[in-house]
């Protein structure tokens, strides 16, 4: 399915959902306080707690997240389905350390994950860490938590790096999540076996993030490829139904890029 084609989460979508579950909790707890710091600036008789406002107010707010951020509610389904699988994943690892040969693979697995690791990085410190991958192919990908298709795509980027990272390519991931949200990012990427760079926006979604990692749409999951001089090749965005892309053309590219550093590497 192609990428553009599926919903892309927008850097305004998680305050609108936020503001969304916040007036339904205060609708039925009946108490005196709604909606988000934003709503509450911009309608005051929102932020005074009238109950009329909420009740007519409460079908548009519906109406309106159902059209604009149906991607934004995947990742909660996504943690849902991660969740309702946890029991049967402890079942299967109890089976497994029966016998000797999967104890071993379970002590790997466990040894990769704890190497997993996420930080918080600028823009300046963006570019180093291209810079420090110089000689190398490097795909990053932009995602976040609350992004349903970056959720759903982001075993690619980790199959990606397995496929391809003795051929000569460096996966960074970073997140547009908020900062203090490094533990949830840090359980996912585990989750995921993310067993290269990742990193957390400094400036979480807001837009200083998409304005320092240019990221024109707005819009999520996002990737930018490098060659081995450092310089950008290709730029895959989401939220333009003028840029379409697949999984497919992303490997297409990764290829394309390998292949000409081979190239260049033979006397």
């Amino acid at each position: 399915m192609p990428v553009a084609a599926m919903p892309a989460c927008s850097k305004w979508c998680e305050p609108v959902a936020e503001y969304l579950g916040r007036s339904c909790r205060w609708l039925h707890s009946k108490r005196r306080t709604t909606g988000s710091r934003t709503a509450q600036r911009s309608d005051p008789a929102l932020a005074a707690g009238h109950t009329f406002v909420v009740r007519s107010s409460l079908p548009l707010l519906l109406a309106l997240t159902m059209l604009w951020i149906p991607g934004c509610t995947a990742s909660s389904d996504s943690a849902s389905s991660s969740s309702d699988a946890a029991p049967s994943s402890a079942t299967a690892s109890s089976g497994q350390a029966a016998s000797s040969a999967s104890s071993g693979s379970a002590s790997s697995a466990s040894a990769d994950s704890s190497e997993i690791t996420v930080s918080v990085i600028d823009q300046q410190a963006y570019q180093q860490a291209i810079e420090r991958h110089r000689g190398q192919v490097v795909l990053v990908d932009f995602w976040a938590t609350w992004c349903g298709p970056c959720v759903k795509q982001f075993a690619h980027t980790v199959e990606m790096h397995h496929r391809y990272a003795d051929r000569g390519l460096a996966v960074i991931s970073v997140s547009l999540n908020e900062p203090d949200e490094q533990e949830a990012v840090l359980q996912f990427l585990r989750k995921k076996g993310a067993t290269f760079e990742n990193y957390i926006s400094q400036y979480g979604g807001s837009d200083q993030s998409y304005d320092a990692f240019e990221i024109s749409t707005g819009a999520l999951p996002h990737y930018k490829l490098y060659d081995q001089q450092g310089n950008l090749a290709r730029t895959f965005v989401s939220g333009d139904p003028d840029r379409v892309y697949r999984p497919e053309d992303i490997d297409a590219a990764i290829e394309e890029l390998l292949a000409a550093a081979h190239d260049q590497d033979e006397p």
